[in-house]
């Protein structure tokens, strides 16, 4: 989580520094770790699988209603839990990066 906070000058009160800080305390968010996770979450590969989550996500449900027997339920229901799985996973990553 990254937060900014105004630092008042010690002249007269204005705002003159403005420093960014997360949980852990200061880092460089431009650290070969960041970068390799960017890397990683804009690739392509990752792209298209959560393309197809979110179209999944938005459809799955009412194609199984509308067209899928209820006997094949659990199988929509377990792709429903991967997909949150992914949005999870996602979500953590790019709040780390």
């Amino acid at each position: 989580v990254r937060r900014t906070i105004k630092n008042p000058a010690p002249s007269g009160g204005r705002i003159s520094n403005f420093s960014t800080f997360s949980i852990r305390g200061f880092r460089e968010p431009d650290s070969p770790m960041h970068q390799r996770i960017i890397k990683f979450i804009d690739g392509k590969v990752i792209s298209t699988i959560m393309t197809i989550a979110t179209i999944y996500a938005l459809f799955g449900d009412d194609i199984r209603l509308a067209w899928v027997p209820p006997s094949v339920d659990p199988v929509f229901y377990t792709l429903s839990i991967i997909a949150l799985v992914l949005f999870a996973m996602e979500l953590i990553l790019n709040s780390i990066a």
